[in-house]
């Protein structure tokens, strides 16, 4: 194995992060940009197999044209020379995930985590699996410990270990490559039986790792691998509500479905089964988004402590707010019409005796007319909505495009029509005229539109067949124009870790009792649990005179000296101490960056190590 501060092919080692039997994973700076990345090396017993290295190669070859944020990103790959006694060594450098793997968290966790965690998992592995079925590649080893998660807006969900996992599958069945009982445990059938895999042995996987992180125990349990093998093949799926009774009982119909023994009869894909979970899940609480409203727990405990910025704010609950202050727009037509109102509650059974009473004929008789009455109201409008030539037809299925800011919904628009009803999944969202509805971007999650055709001289038509699926991920919301005005400083989301030197971030709105338009994305870079440094770009987006307020504030009413950018970009610095910490305060020159102020912040050193590391940043 290397050691930290041993270099491989250019990489220096930082640390260890993992071994297994092909080989061992290192955190390793990278030789030129100011990044950490995850650089695997094949085990040097494997070298003088041709097949394997030739196996090691391709996970390179296939994830790489795989850009997606829950799928691990592969950089590079290449060869090693000889090394004495380490000898040649085969490498692959990739994103490396800061946080913890799912198993690791199910340990803190042993009755399973909470629906909202879970809900952000599921979501966010189905999406990368889809991806990863889109370009040809399943997957076949999907377990919790090769799940990677980071803190977050929502908390990053990235799905790794494609390679070897293929590698072991192909390499010649069970017996011969040693594959491990933690892996068997998430094994599907036909992975068992050395049958033909495709997409729906990773839903089965994705399926037994839910099981997991719903009850805090797999699916199937025994004292050997060949009895936890014969469960897979022959055990019908066992109750995850018996196990935890937290749970509604519809889960269990779920998991049965995608656990099913014949690939045929499981879900066609990663993403219809975690939409089926979902709804399964939430059912009860009334939640329909794949990612709760509150954040999940911080992993490790407390959260940093924030340098040169607010605390995080939860952006949740209410829609975001559009730039600029303007409602949702509707394309091609006037504002929706508010929906409100709850639809009339049916009369309660009179209470008292004669009201219970079992042997009441007036009752018998006022119950046997009224479902008279019923069945021939049933069956008029019935009749109307087949026969009559006043109905509406039904719309075509919308079709939905995803933007930075919101989910653009349109259709085509219906003879005799004067309005319609849009619904993301079963909330209605829009009712109007118009053919076509801006949606703000709800939360991260899946969704899907359905429309239906109203006029006041005609029945309702049916719903539309619902929409393809808009996979919706964490994004920068009101604070995405920030991000476009930094992009090589600012990851392309909260959930990426590709901004200057990983740094994780997440942005923040107007508080409360703020009645500015400062809207901020701050920006930490851990260590551990300590924090080396931050930055935060306040923005006021067209609002000059609102920065100009603030900005004796934010820079301490410090005076600024002349500063170059590292892009050439020129303004002035200023120089202070904020809860004891040292910071330099960037205010920009030009239109571009005229709104926006920097802030950058050092855990340890001085004044002057704040200002040096802004000169350094990509802004």
């Amino acid at each position: 194995m290397y050691q930290v501060g041993d270099e491989i092919a250019g990489y220096r080692v930082v640390g260890v992060l993992g071994a297994g039997g092909m080989g061992e994973v290192y955190q390793a700076q990278h030789p030129r940009l100011p990044r950490t990345d995850a650089v695997k090396v094949l085990r040097t017993a494997h070298l003088a197999d041709d097949a394997v290295r030739r196996r090691f190669e391709r996970e390179a070859d296939l994830i790489a044209p795989i850009a997606h944020p829950n799928i691990v990103r592969v950089y590079d790959r290449g060869e090693i020379g000889d090394r004495g006694e380490i000898g040649d060594s085969l490498w692959i450098a990739m994103e490396w995930v800061p946080g913890t793997d799912v198993a690791k968290l199910l340990r803190k966790h042993p009755g399973g985590l909470s629906r909202e965690q879970a809900s952000g998992i599921i979501a966010g592995v189905a999406a990368g699996l889809d991806a990863a079925h889109r370009h040809g590649v399943t997957h076949r080893d999907v377990k919790p410990a090769n799940i990677l998660i980071t803190p977050g807006e929502a908390g990053a969900v990235k799905l790794g270990d494609f390679g070897i996992a293929r590698a072991i599958e192909d390499g010649g069945g069970l017996t011969g490559t040693g594959m491990a009982v933690g892996t068997m445990r998430y094994a599907s059938p036909e992975q068992i039986s050395g049958g033909a895999v495709d997409a729906r042995s990773d839903v089965y996987s994705l399926a037994a790792t839910t099981f997991e992180l719903l009850t805090g125990t797999p699916p199937f349990t025994a004292d050997s691998l060949s009895g936890v093998m014969a469960a897979h093949m022959f055990a019908p799926v066992p109750s995850a509500h018996e196990r935890n009774r937290g749970l509604p009982y519809g889960i269990d119909a779920v998991l049965a479905v995608a656990m099913a023994k014949d690939p045929a009869q499981r879900y066609g894909s990663a993403g219809e089964f975690a939409r089926a979970v979902l709804s399964a899940l939430h059912e009860e609480t009334g939640v329909r988004t794949l990612i709760g409203e509150s954040p999940p727990e911080m992993l490790g405990g407390s959260p940093p402590r924030v340098l040169g910025g607010s605390p995080p704010e939860v952006l949740g609950g209410s829609p975001p707010r559009v730039l600029g202050g303007s409602p949702p727009e509707v394309l091609g037509g006037s504002p929706p019409r508010v929906l409100g109102g709850s639809p009339p509650s049916w009369p309660p059974v009179p209470s008292g005796p004669h009201g219970r009473r079992r042997g009441s004929r007036g009752r018998r008789i006022a119950l046997a007319g009224g479902a008279l009455v019923a069945a021939a109201v049933v069956g008029a409008l019935t009749g109307m909505w087949q026969n009559s030539a006043a109905a509406l037809a039904t719309p075509d299925r919308p079709d939905t495009t995803i933007t930075k800011y919101a989910v653009d919904v349109d259709w085509q628009p219906i003879d005799g029509a004067t309005e319609y009803v849009l619904k993301r999944g079963e909330t209605e969202v829009y009712v109007g005229p118009a053919t076509a509805f801006r949606d703000p971007l709800p939360l991260p999650g899946v969704y899907q539109y359905s429309v239906s055709a109203r006029s006041p001289g005609a029945l309702p038509s049916r719903f539309s067949l619902k929409s393809s699926s808009a996979t919706v991920f964490a994004s920068w919301r009101q604070a995405q124009w920030i991000a476009d005005l930094y992009p090589d400083l600012v990851p392309a989301s909260p959930l990426s870790t590709n901004g200057f030197d990983q740094v994780g971030c997440w942005a923040n709105g107007p508080v409360y009792f703020d009645q500015t338009s400062q809207e901020t994305i701050t920006c930490q870079k851990v260590d551990d649990i300590t924090v080396d440094f931050a930055f935060t770009i306040y923005g006021f987006p067209n609002d000059p005179q609102g920065l100009a307020a603030a900005k004796p504030t934010l820079l301490h009413h410090t005076a600024g000296r002349s500063f170059t950018s590292a892009q050439g970009n020129r303004g002035s610095v200023h120089r202070y101490t904020m809860n004891d910490t040292r910071c330099a305060g960037i205010d920009f020159d030009g239109e571009r960056r005229a709104l926006t102020v920097v802030e950058v912040c050092v855990g340890k050193g001085t004044v002057e190590d704040a200002v040096r590391l802004a000169e350094r940043l990509p802004m």
